[in-house]
Order: C-alpha cells, then sequence, then structure tokens
C-alpha cells in the first residue's frame, strides 16, 4: 500500500480505477501527515481483508454493503475489537465511499446501509490535584542531565498543556522572543500552529536543561532529545512519545498517586485549573488547541466536585 500511494504521488484525479487508486487519492486530498498515514493503515486493512475473502473488485463501485456488513463483523468478531475501534476504522471507510461519491466516481455511498456498532462512553481521563503537581514537580534531580531531562517534560506538560506528541516535536528554533515575550511555537493536530508564551517556571527549566545536558544544540535539532542511548548510540533526535508516557507515569507512582493516569492527565490537569481559576473557557481552549470550547470543557475533569455543587447554593 505504501509503494503504491508513492508510486501515484503525482498521478491526476481519476473518474475511475481500482480501490487502491481510489485509496490513494482519497488519503492525498488530506494535508495533516497523521491523517494520512491513520487513514492509509485503516484502508489497508481492510483491502487485506478484501484480497483474504478473494474479492476481486476491479472498480470502487463493486463494492457493496454486504461486503462492508461483513468486514464490520470481522473486526467485531473475529479481531474482538472494541465497538469504538470498529467505528474509527469503519469511518475511515465511509470517508473514503462518500470521497468517490463527490468526485461523481460512485453515485451511492454502500456504507449508508451498514449499521454500525453502538459506541461506547470511555471513562474520561482523569487529572491531578494541585498537590500532586507539586510533589512530581519536586521529585526529579535537576542537577543531573536526565533529571533536568525530566522535570522539562514536566514543565512542559503542567504549565503549558501541550500533547505529547507536541512536546517532542518542539525545536531550538521554535523558542524566540516576540513583543517582550519568550514564545514557543508549537505544532499541533492537523499541522496547526499556535505560539504560547514561555512562563518563568518554564524558561528556568529549559535553561537549566540546557546546562545540564553537557551539550551544544543547533537551531534545528529537537529540544528533547536522549541523555544516553544504550543501543545505536545516537542521542541527538527527538525523544520518543513513550519516553514521555514513563516520565509520567514513573514520577506519578514516585508521588505515591494511585489512579490511572497519562501524559493527557497533565493536560487535564491544566484545563482544570485554569477554568477553576475562572480563566474564559475560549482563552483556555486556545492555549491547549482545542478548536471546540465544548472539547475544552469535556477535560474539565473538577466540574464535578461535590464541594461546589450548585445543590449547596438553593436558599428559600
Amino acid at each position: 500500500m505504501a509503494q503504491n500511494l508513492m508510486l501515484l504521488e503525482k498521478r491526476p484525479a481519476l473518474k475511475s480505477g481500482t480501490v487502491e487508486e481510489m485509496i490513494t487519492l482519497f488519503v492525498k486530498s488530506y494535508l495533516s501527515k497523521n491523517t494520512k498515514q491513520a487513514y492509509a493503515t485503516d484502508l489497508q486493512l481492510f483491502i487485506t481483508y478484501c484480497q483474504q475473502q478473494g474479492w476481486q473488485f476491479q472498480h470502487v463501485r463493486d463494492i457493496q454493503s454486504k461486503h462492508l456488513q461483513q468486514y464490520r463483523d470481522y473486526l467485531l468478531n473475529d479481531l474482538k475489537q472494541a465497538n469504538n475501534t470498529v467505528n474509527r476504522k469503519m469511518v475511515a471507510l465511509r470517508g473514503l465511499m462518500q470521497w468517490c461519491v463527490h468526485e461523481g466516481i460512485i453515485d451511492r455511498n454502500p456504507l449508508l446501509n451498514v449499521r454500525l456498532p453502538k459506541a461506547k462512553v470511555v471513562s474520561g481521563t482523569l487529572d491531578f490535584s494541585d498537590d500532586e503537581v507539586k510533589s512530581i514537580l519536586a521529585l526529579p534531580d535537576a542537577t543531573t542531565a536526565s533529571g533536568s531531562l525530566h522535570q522539562l517534560v514536566l514543565t512542559l506538560l503542567f504549565f503549558l498543556g501541550l500533547r505529547k506528541g507536541e512536546v517532542v516535536g518542539i525545536r531550538w528554533n521554535d523558542l524566540f522572543e516576540e513583543r517582550n515575550h519568550h514564545i514557543v511555537r508549537v505544532r499541533g493536530k492537523g499541522d496547526k500552529q499556535r505560539d504560547i508564551p514561555l512562563t518563568p517556571q518554564v524558561r528556568r527549566a529549559i535553561e537549566n536543561y540546557r546546562a545540564m545536558a553537557g551539550k551544544s544544540f543547533l537551531p534545528d535539532e529537537y529540544l528533547l532529545q536522549p541523555i544516553r542511548n544504550n543501543f545505536s548510540k545516537e542521542i541527538r533526535k527527538p525523544l520518543h512519545p513513550s519516553t514521555i508516557d514513563w516520565i509520567v507515569k514513573r514520577y506519578a507512582q514516585k508521588a505515591g498517586v494511585k489512579k490511572r493516569i497519562s501524559p493527557h492527565s497533565c493536560r487535564a490537569t491544566v484545563v482544570g485549573n485554569l477554568l477553576e481559576n475562572k480563566i474564559p473557557i475560549r482563552d483556555v481552549a486556545n492555549l491547549v488547541g482545542h478548536s471546540s470550547i465544548q472539547t475544552t470543557s469535556q477535560y474539565d475533569k473538577r466540574k464535578n466536585n461535590l464541594d461546589k455543587s450548585a445543590a449547596y447554593s438553593v436558599r428559600y
């Protein structure tokens, strides 16, 4: 599939062709690299399944509702995938078919006749209390190279509310000054950029990390790099996202936090802290890169605080 995508990268739009050709053009229509990769992966699974079934589609119009229903049941019953995962994979197919309708390649989306499994409500990411955040931030040994790196990661998460992908994607030349503000330029979902002021806490953590890392950094190099690499020995590369998970969980455990947490817990903590301190929700959404304030509201796990329930304000 990846080779097909490369071969067809420069081909013009088609009004007819194989399913793989249509997938290539459909994926190419998106700007975000992450979206392209996610859709290509989900659609490749469908192609592989079709090949295993011996289905020979000469044209995308040959895909019928019964094929999609059988694929749905395969995901649910054979692969034992969760309803939400199945829906995500079927959404990729729905997008492909709808795109083909829009381009005049087929007349009707066959997925309209396929019932999707009922989405299950997933419990939200838990956030940290203010005391837990203070305990976690005090734990890294900032006088060592590794400790200064860990402290910087936690500071970026707890003070700027960044996604872990945004954290590992920061380069040194993304740090600059503008109108008397120290700024970090962050690339979020859909390659959207936003400029965030660096608070004094973050600036101190960056300066300490630079001093403790024991090496010079080029402007286009990544801000967060491994201190050591026992395998390939290559350290001039971005920190792996899984390392962000490890750092958060390690220090949360050392701080005695027992609940289920992740780097997104830090993000939810920032949102909850700001809303609790009466910061307008639109300003909070702009900080964390939410296009909708409804999304921001869902991240606020402190809204269920019973101590502040409106019930206590009832007066007669």
